[in-house]
């Protein structure tokens, strides 16, 4: 059983590495779009996002727009949803793992979530990116 669970947590630690660089990509994908178009998303109080269009924007370039920038926002809260997930999962491996050795110390788990963590805090902290309203 502890094998077993220990290739689990290896898997998922392989697959959080992969998620969080995608995670990471999209991220500075969505900066990169919003900034170099002088879009302002403002994600309200309920976290509903909406996005502030420069004026001369032509109307099809901001349907264009309105688009990518929403795709980008479910892609990268997908992505989140899922590597939260896998940290759950891995925490209880782990925690099962240690009930078998107390010994047992996952130098992965720490470090992995810091970094998510980091980039997840960059990508909904006020001020970085977003307006927030209510």
């Amino acid at each position: 059983m502890y094998t077993i669970e220990l290739l689990e947590l290896s898997e998922n630690w392989i697959t959080l590495t992969n998620l969080i660089n995608d995670y990471i990509r999209e991220v500075n994908n969505f900066h990169i779009y919003v900034t170099s178009n002088n879009i302002i998303p403002i994600l309200d109080a309920g976290s509903n996002l909406s996005l502030e269009i420069p004026n001369n924007m032509s109307p099809g370039d901001e349907i264009t727009a309105r688009h990518k920038v929403l795709l980008f926002d479910q892609t990268i809260n997908h992505t989140g949803t899922t590597i939260r997930d896998l940290f759950h999962r891995s925490f209880q491996i782990e925690n099962n793992i240690k009930q078998i050795d107390p010994n047992f110390h996952s130098m992965y788990q720490r470090e992995i979530h810091e970094q998510y963590l980091r980039e997840s805090l960059r990508y909904t902290r006020p001020g970085y990116i977003f307006r927030y309203e209510g």
